[in-house]
């Protein structure tokens, strides 16, 4: 079985490094991507099964990046998760195209369980 590719855009680059190390052992492929220009590349070159997306990043904001990754590929899952936990911000994540949101500071496993429904109900489809 092909594992699955997860693409992790965050400009906090201590946070990139403990997800990639989490979701590596957990068996998912990872790419990291420090601002939203940056995450629009490599998710053209690095094709992801799901894009965990923050909002607040330099270049081009979590929101904008989710419209554009939705325009590319609407059946790709996106799930959000930012700082920003008040309900208008989590509105206007569903809003730009995204089909989950983890509100920070967020436990590993409440994060595992949304990518793991995310990547099921893709599949499922």
């Amino acid at each position: 079985m092909d594992k699955k590719r997860i693409l992790i855009v965050e400009d906090d680059i201590d946070l990139v490094s403990l997800l990639d190390i989490n979701l590596t052992r957990k068996g998912f492929l990872t790419e990291g991507a420090l601002d939203g220009v940056e995450g629009l590349k490599k998710a053209a070159s690095f094709a992801p099964d799901l894009v965990i997306l923050d909002l607040m990043l330099p270049g081009m904001n979590g929101w904008d990046l989710c419209r554009e990754l939705k325009q590319m590929n609407r059946g790709r899952p996106v799930l959000m998760f930012s700082a920003k936990s008040m309900d208008s911000d989590i509105n206007s994540g569903f809003e730009a195209g995204a089909d989950d949101y983890v509100s920070k500071p967020f436990g590993l496993n409440e994060l595992f369980r949304k990518v793991q429904s995310l990547l099921d109900n893709a599949k499922a489809a």
